[in-house]
C-alpha cells in the first residue's frame, strides 16, 4: 500500500486511547464488550476520511466478530459463547466470523480512491493489500499465495481472511493473522461457514486454518512483536506519516460514539 505516506497507528483502540494526550474518563466502551468493539468503530471512522492509513494491534481479550451479513445462529456456536462469556461482535465489513484472542495480530489499511484508484474494485482492494502482506510475511521466511474470494494461504492452508468495506472516499480492507492460536478455540466457537471456498474442500478448522508459530517454529511475546513490526512494515512499505494529537482526538471521539450507537450494541450484533 503506497502512494502518498499512510499514518501508521499501533497499538488497539483501547491502548491508542490510553496514550492519548486529553485525560479520559473510564467510560471507552460499554461494560458488556471487550475493547475489539472500540476495534471495529475506529477502523470505520477513519474509512469515512480521505486518508491512508495502516494499523496494526494485538487484541486485549477474546471476542467472535461476525461479518456484516452474518448470521449469527448459522456461523456460531452461541450456546457456548455465552456460557463462556465470549463477547460476540458484528463488524462493517464483509466475510464470515472470526475468533480473535491476544495470540492473534490485526491490521487494518484504509486506502483512499483518489490514490488508490483501484481500490474501488473488490479485487483491486485485496490485490493491494496482498501485495503488503506478502512482503510482510516474506520477512518471517514465508512465501504466501492468495485464495479468492479474500484468503491468504500458507502451503495450502489459510493463514489470513481478509474482509472488507467501500465507502464514498475510501476502501477499508482488514484481517487478523494467527500468530500462536490453538484452533480448537476456533473449532468451539466457530461453526463451519455456510459457504467456503473451492480451496477449503470441506476441511474443519482445525485441518483448514495454520498459524505463524507452526509455519516458521517460533513462538511466544517474541513471534507476536516480529509479526506486529513486519506487518507496519510490509503494508506501509516507505515512509509513515504522524497524527496530530487534535486529529486524533476528534477520531476517538467518533469512534467511542459508534460504539454506544452501533458496535456495542446487541441490536446491531443480532439483527440478523
Amino acid at each position: 500500500m503506497t502512494s502518498a505516506s499512510p499514518l501508521l497507528l499501533e497499538g488497539g483502540a483501547a491502548e491508542i486511547l490510553d496514550s492519548a494526550p486529553t485525560p479520559r474518563g473510564p467510560d471507552r466502551a460499554p461494560a458488556s464488550s471487550p475493547g475489539f468493539a472500540l476495534d471495529i468503530a475506529l477502523d470505520e471512522v477513519l474509512a469515512r476520511r480521505d486518508r491512508a492509513v495502516v494499523r496494526v494491534w494485538r487484541p486485549e481479550e477474546r471476542a467472535v466478530v461476525l461479518g456484516v451479513a452474518s448470521r449469527a445462529a448459522d456461523e456460531l456456536f452461541l450456546d457456548l459463547c455465552r456460557s463462556d462469556r465470549l463477547a460476540v461482535l458484528r463488524r462493517s465489513t464483509g466475510g464470515g466470523a472470526v475468533l480473535v484472542t491476544p495470540e492473534v495480530a490485526c491490521f487494518s489499511c484504509v486506502m483512499p480512491h483518489a490514490s488508490h484508484p483501484k481500490a474501488k474494485q473488490i479485487s483491486g482492494a485485496y490485490a493491494l493489500v496482498f501485495r503488503g502482506l506478502a512482503r510482510a510475511l516474506g520477512m518471517l521466511g514465508l512465501d504466501v499465495d492468495f485464495e479468492r474470494p479474500g484468503d491468504v494461504a500458507l502451503s495450502g492452508r489459510k493463514i489470513v481472511g481478509l474482509a472488507q468495506a467501500r465507502r464514498r472516499r475510501a476502501t477499508l480492507v482488514h484481517g487478523v493473522v494467527p500468530v500462536d492460536l490453538d484452533n480448537e478455540l476456533i473449532e468451539r466457537y466457530v461453526a463451519h461457514p455456510p459457504k467456503e471456498p473451492p480451496y477449503r474442500s470441506g476441511r474443519r478448522h482445525a485441518d483448514f486454518v495454520t498459524s505463524l508459530a507452526r509455519k516458521t517454529g517460533s513462538s511466544g511475546e517474541d513471534l507476536m512483536s516480529r509479526t506486529l513490526s513486519v506487518l507496519a512494515a510490509g503494508l506501509c512499505d516507505g515512509d509513515t506519516a504522524a497524527i496530530g494529537a487534535d486529529e486524533l482526538d476528534g477520531i476517538l471521539a467518533e469512534a467511542r460514539s459508534l460504539v454506544d450507537e452501533r458496535y456495542g450494541r446487541d441490536e446491531w450484533t443480532y439483527r440478523l
